[in-house]
């Protein structure tokens, strides 16, 4: 198992109970655990995870493959819409 998927692991489980929230000098927080912006590179170019305002969402799909409806809300997409 390479380093960079256990890594990615491990933030995505802290992603799940509360989104992280930027830096103002860059990177990301979760509590008091820093998040680099490399981890949320991968996390966000791998369509695991989204950037709402400035936090870090995990992005949960529904059984179709199609973002959840929660995440429709947060963004401001209709329900009907997709």
């Amino acid at each position: 198992m390479s380093a960079a998927f256990w890594s990615d692991y491990h933030v995505l489980r802290m992603l799940k109970l509360s989104p992280f929230q930027r830096r103002q000098r860059g990177g990301w927080r979760f509590g008091t655990r820093r998040i680099s912006q490399a981890v949320v590179d991968r996390l966000t170019a791998s369509g695991r995870a989204q950037i709402l305002n400035d936090q870090l969402h995990p992005v949960r799909r529904s059984g179709d493959g199609s973002p959840s409806a929660a995440l429709r809300i947060a963004e401001g997409t209709p329900a009907g819409a997709v």
